[in-house]
């Protein structure tokens, strides 16, 4: 699905797993989440910036507004792995995105 010998940018690996989710093909959005945040993301990537997102909210697409993609895909992984009861991946995204708020108050993540 995303050539794992790049790097995407944030905006696509966002909007693939979103597709995925709005499918109920959860299991995969959150493989391809993991696998981009473990080995394709760059934290200080210019493209995790501003942007215009949909996000699937109980079974709707929702046009959204975000500030970093990245911290917007961990968000999304994690309440869907919540909505899933899935402890032990709710708990990665949980911990990636205190990681994201720990730069932020550094000063290392975007404002």
């Amino acid at each position: 699905m995303v050539n794992a010998t790049a790097h995407p940018a944030p905006l696509v690996v966002y909007d693939l797993c979103s597709c995925l989710i709005f499918q109920g093909k959860t299991r995969q959005a959150l493989s391809l989440a993991r696998l981009y945040w473990s080995e394709q993301r760059t934290p200080d990537s210019p493209d995790r910036g501003p942007a215009h997102l949909w996000d699937v909210q109980n079974g709707d697409c929702v046009f959204i507004e975000s500030d970093d993609v990245d911290r917007q895909l961990a968000t999304l992984c994690n309440r869907i792995a919540e909505e899933a009861a899935d402890k032990d991946v709710s708990a990665y995204w949980s911990a990636n995105l205190e990681a994201l708020q720990n730069d932020m108050k550094r000063g290392d993540g975007l404002s």
